[in-house]
């Protein structure tokens, strides 16, 4: 039987969910059920790779910056719609302070980094607030 030590002990290991310390925060293995309430347009860093900066609101009512570069800025420019939601799995978090030529509105210290294995579906079952589209 494989097992998780944990500050409590031992415990059996449930294949379909990992706690913090077991998963690294930087895999791209996350899940995140959000509602985009900006998308900025496509921008381009100082050596031409151009990208897309999105904020997204989760269920809890936090604010998640994502970003996604190179040819998947434009996949995701085309199928994100300001004011739906959707669950992204499959992305990961960045470090803000390694990312250069982004310019973040919310000055967090991760942001989500959207990939090529991210996958979207839309998630018209839950429910997120709604913000002021100022930020």
């Amino acid at each position: 039987m494989d097992v998780v030590r944990t500050r409590d002990g031992v415990r059996p290991r449930d294949t379909l969910f990992r706690t913090v310390e077991e998963v690294h925060i930087f895999h791209d293995s996350w899940r995140i059920r959000a509602k985009v309430v900006y998308k900025a347009r496509i921008r381009r860093i100082r050596v031409g790779i151009p990208y897309l900066r999105i904020i997204l609101v989760d269920e809890e009512g936090t604010k998640i910056e994502a970003v996604a570069y190179d040819d998947q800025a434009d996949r995701f420019n085309t199928a994100l719609r300001t004011g739906s939601a959707y669950v992204f799995s499959n992305v990961g978090f960045m470090d803000t302070e390694a990312t250069f030529e982004v310019e973040f509105n919310l000055r967090a210290d991760l942001y989500c980094s959207i990939g090529r294995r991210t996958v979207l579906d839309a998630a018209a079952n839950i429910i997120i607030p709604d913000l002021p589209p100022r930020f």
